[in-house]
């Protein structure tokens, strides 16, 4: 019975250091592509924040 939960728990660490390797790599393609040298998430959050100085 211990097998099978060290199993599955092996299983899942495989999974989340997946995703997580999917999203860096996600993230340096974002960042290679950029012009600017920021993400898009980034450009968007710097557009609205200087709206937003704008309107004080």
């Amino acid at each position: 019975m211990a097998e099978a939960f060290a199993i599955v728990g092996s299983v899942a660490a495989i999974l989340q250091l997946s995703e997580f390797a999917v999203k860096v790599i996600y993230t340096a393609y974002g960042l290679h592509n950029s012009v600017s040298g920021f993400t898009k998430t980034n450009e968007e959050v710097e557009k609205l924040t200087t709206n937003l100085g704008g309107l004080l």
